[in-house]
């Protein structure tokens, strides 16, 4: 095909495209909205580029394929800025779209199109045009002037920022909208990316590819608009602020595909988030199949969902519909269901709709007062019914006298005024009386009434007088008040609640902004409460919450508020103080109040306080935050020692984000498994050999390296891990260790291979353990007498009567059971001789002052001559120098183990000492250079 062939037919393809984007365009401009208008210029563009192309390909002279470059440059200079507003658009940045921006934007392709229609006059577009059939295939040889290259520059420079802006939203919404994203980006691509060859590849007599590719680019485009609505597909943005937010929120598209949701909508409508993404809501998420999305924006709905905390009850949720329109199109665009768990308020609401249906019902049962007044601004009845004197204790007659009426003077003081007032204006407007006041019976009570009264005319409509009825309200009235207490107080002790608690907080808060003055927070936390209702009973429990509530109101000042958030918690609020330090003293005092003892159901107790304290700053203004602060002081005191209190400040904060950190952490590692179990040797003092080996847990951290357990453990107690890690190491240690006593069967020295496994103290106090160590054993065919389980002598002691039960458990399964750190507690040494103890572990604080402090020996000395006493194996931890090593030695102590000795190796590590048939040289005897392994005795 020759290349006056290859020209026509380029020719006539654009034209034919143009025909499509005209088609295309205008009814993409039709559609509406600012996307619509946008998109269909970029198409009128295209229209404007091809044609002129087009018509330089074909038109015969110099003239006329000048004009036509004039026209395709229409094009070119209007589509990079007219792609570039329609990429801010979809985009989801409109707001940046104001008539000032796009102004600017079309300030270069309106200069450029002013000078291309002028350029004969002054050359800064085009220097110089002239044809040469052979240079090129329009047969025009443009030499370009400095406008040119200022012009492209900023033609690419627009290409380039909305393409990168329109691929990276597309690659977002692929989930969402594959087939509709992989078109545009497409779409995108191809002119860009065909042009840029051209520039690279082709030459001055070859035919600019670009223009086909925008015709393609365009009729794919417009497919696209036909065929897949693609304006509608642009994902609603991800709104970070709805994740904080306690209500759920579901935001669907036009289609009703769920496009993005907060955890707080997974949590109440139980869905999967993973799984929902894409999918209609009905079908996602079945509880709101229900809900009728159309055109208007539906009422309220109210639907029940099961309860995931309590089995068998429901919650009560309220969803509503609101829409997200475009330029006032709903069909363009998305709606928001947003779900709030009213299941308080909706048992609020049934219980007084029963409490006004027994009311109601009472009244039925019961007569009501009528009466009849005169027509008058004063409350002068004519009439009165009989049960007046049920009502009140006064008789009709009397209350109907010709004496001055005592009707008003039996209203209540305080609402004398109001019901005169009421009275009088329903007189001045010709209106029905009502309203709800006290009256005084004859015997001094208060009752609370309903009177409601209607005019009664004469023949000529005028009024005549008042014909009501009152009725007694006062349970109704008492009923209300009982609903507001429980609403706003706790039901045990008569503080206010959380609710009113941070009601006043909030208006303290106010109030000091205006003032010079400071608010006072203090968190307060009975420090081992569980164990008063585990030992004296939940009732004794409740007598020492009423007695510590009594206890702080008896210590605040006129206008300080004390308040109970649930459990063993309280808060008190202190108003208008001068310095922290008065807030301090506050709570000094408060601990020390409560810590006087107390009379519970026959037994004196002590109960002792932790208190976090909060002082408010410039520019507080959330109870919630002041509440946190002060919780995180009050754990921070707890942690100290109990007993105390601590002032907020950030760093509490930092290291409460840091702690929660390494706790997200520790679950991880747990799960992937980056924990490992290393093994420290046990050696015989006296026989140099080993007889065992301690499991000691390492975290083998991706970033941080090898962690020891003082790094994590403290974290992992904190957040009910031990138990998890405890069953962990147990069992992987039983499983190691009989491992290698299989490999060393028949090798003399190795028979009584044993494995020693720290356990915590929540784990000891549970009574699971025994099931635990069972299981480790069975699962490993470990035998019970090769497994030693070391306990820390102060939290054994401390609980002698479980300590006892728990180590009987453990020695008739035939395992062992030492005391670790033996002397940093204080319990009674004769705690040793009752119960099922085979041993002792002197701690490494004692062992390292051997040699060096006289006292330090004889303390080592003592407690080996203890333990012997006892018939007490004693081994020595920490052991680092040859003289520690030579004194223990002197001092009978059986064995030993310490960075001395052997360093705790992996199970790689001694696993490779086994295979090359020297498991003795993993450690060091001091006194050769390798260990001597001894047989037998």
């Amino acid at each position: 095909m020759g290349h006056s062939s290859q020209v026509h037919i380029a020719a006539f393809l654009m034209l034919l495209a143009t025909i499509v984007l005209l088609v295309a365009g205008t009814r993409a401009w039709k559609r509406g909205g600012l996307d619509g208008r946008l998109f269909g210029a970029v198409l009128f563009a295209a229209c404007f580029w091809l044609t002129g192309s087009a018509l330089g390909l074909l038109l015969p002279t110099l003239t006329l394929k000048l004009y036509s470059g004039r026209i395709e440059y229409i094009g070119i200079a209007v589509l990079p800025p007219v792609w570039l507003l329609f990429a801010v658009s979809l985009s989801s940045k409109r707001r940046w779209l104001s008539r000032r921006t796009i102004a600017a934007v079309m300030v270069v392709p309106a200069i450029t199109i002013a000078l291309i229609w002028t350029t004969s006059y002054q050359g800064l577009h085009w220097s110089a045009v002239s044809f040469d059939a052979d240079a090129s295939p329009t047969g025009l040889v443009v030499e370009r002037g400095p406008w040119f290259w200022i012009h492209t520059v900023y033609s690419y420079s627009a290409l380039l920022g909305s393409n990168i802006a329109l691929v990276v939203m597309f690659a977002r919404a692929m989930r969402l909208y594959r087939r509709h994203a992989l078109l545009m980006i497409i779409g995108l691509q191809v002119p860009w990316l065909t042009n840029i060859g051209y520039l690279l590849l082709g030459g001055p007599t070859t035919v600019d590819p670009t223009p086909l590719a925008v015709a393609f680019s365009g009729l794919l485009l417009a497919w696209g608009l036909w065929r897949w609505h693609l304006l509608d597909i642009r994902p609603l943005p991800r709104a970070r602020s709805i994740e904080g937010m306690s209500d759920g929120v579901i935001a669907l598209d036009h289609y009703q595909r769920i496009v993005d949701y907060n955890t707080a909508a997974a949590t109440l409508l139980d869905f999967d988030g993973r799984t929902v993404l894409g999918s209609q809501l009905d079908e996602a998420v079945p509880a709101l199949a229900a809900l009728q999305i159309t055109d208007e924006l539906t009422a309220n709905m109210r639907i029940e969902v099961p309860d995931a905390v309590s089995a068998g009850s429901n919650r009560v949720l309220e969803t509503r519909l609101s829409a997200v329109n475009e330029n006032g199109s709903r069909t363009s665009g998305h709606w928001l269901v947003i779900v709030r768990d009213i299941t308080e308020q909706d048992r609020a609401e049934r219980l007084l709709r029963a409490a006004e249906a027994r009311y109601r019902t009472l009244i039925e049962q019961m007569p009501a007062v009528t009466y009849i007044r005169k027509w008058s601004d004063e409350l002068e009845p004519i009439y009165v019914s009989p049960q007046v004197q049920d009502l009140l204790g006064y008789d009709a007659e009397a209350i109907c006298s010709d004496e001055p009426p005592i009707w008003a003077e039996l209203i209540h003081v305080e609402d004398q005024e109001h019901v005169l007032m009421t009275h009088r204006r329903a007189a001045q407007l010709y209106g029905n009386f009502a309203a709800e006041y006290r009256l005084r019976r004859a015997s001094g009570e208060i009752v609370w009434v309903r009177d409601e009264a209607v005019i009664i005319g004469d023949d000529n409509g005028g009024p005549l007088r008042w014909q009501g009825v009152i009725a007694d309200v006062t349970q109704q009235k008492q009923l209300e008040s009982q609903l507001e207490h429980y609403a706003f107080y706790d039901t045990l002790t008569g503080l206010p609640n959380r609710a009113l608690l941070l009601d006043r907080l909030r208006h303290s808060l106010s109030r000091v902004a205006r003032e010079d003055k400071l608010v006072g927070v203090l968190f307060i936390d009975l420090d081992g409460f569980k164990i008063i209702n585990d030992t004296l009973g939940h009732e004794a429990g409740d007598r020492v919450l009423e007695a510590v509530a009594q206890r702080l109101e008896a210590n605040l000042r006129p206008g300080d508020t004390a308040g109970r958030l649930g459990g063993d918690e309280f808060v008190v609020v202190i108003e208008s103080v001068e310095s922290p330090d008065t807030v301090l003293f506050v709570a000094e005092r408060i601990i020390d109040e409560i810590r006087q003892p107390m009379v519970v159901t026959g037994q004196e107790v002590v109960v002792t306080a932790s208190v976090g304290v909060r002082t408010s700053t410039p520019g507080d203004s959330s109870p919630d935050e002041f509440l946190r602060d002060a919780d995180i002081a009050m754990y921070w005191a707890k942690s100290r020692g109990r007993s105390r209190a601590a002032i907020f400040d950030t760093s509490m904060l930092v290291h409460q984000w840091n702690r929660l950190g390494l706790e997200t952490e520790l679950r991880a590692a747990l799960r992937d498994g980056q924990m490992e179990v290393y093994y420290q040797p046990i050696v015989s003092i006296g026989a140099g050999r080993i007889t065992g080996f301690e499991a000691l847990l390492r975290w083998m951290h991706p970033e941080r390296g090898e962690l020891p357990p003082s790094d994590f453990l403290q974290t992992a107690e904190e957040a009910g891990l031990m138990m998890q890690i405890d069953r962990w190491v147990l069992n992987t240690a039983c499983r190691q260790v009989a491992g290698w006593r299989e490999r060393l069967k028949g090798r003399e020295g190795w028979s009584d291979l044993s494995i020693s496994v720290n356990i915590t103290p929540k784990h000891v106090e549970q009574p699971t353990l025994i099931d635990d160590i069972s299981h480790a054993l069975r699962q490993s065919g470990l035998s019970a007498e090769y497994l030693t389980l070391e306990i820390t002598e102060n939290h054994t002691m401390r609980d002698v009567s479980m300590a006892g039960k728990r180590l009987e458990q453990i020695a008739q399964l035939g395992a062992k059971v030492i005391i670790d750190d033996f002397g940093t507690g204080y319990s009674a040494l004769a705690y040793l001789r009752e119960f099922p103890v085979s041993g002792i572990k002197i701690d490494r604080s004692f062992v390292s002052g051997l040699g060096i402090r006289a006292d330090e020996t004889s303390l080592v000395n003592a407690v080996v001559s203890l333990a012997h006493s006892f018939n007490l194996e004693v081994t020595a931890e920490g052991i680092e120098t040859r003289g520690q090593w030579s004194d223990l030695d002197s001092l009978g102590a059986e064995l030993g183990q310490g960075y001395l000795i052997a360093r705790p190796l992996s199970a790689a590590d001694i696993d490779a000492y086994i295979e090359s048939g020297d498991l003795a040289a993993v450690v060091r005897f001091p006194e050769t250079p390798r260990l001597r392994i001894v047989s037998g005795e």
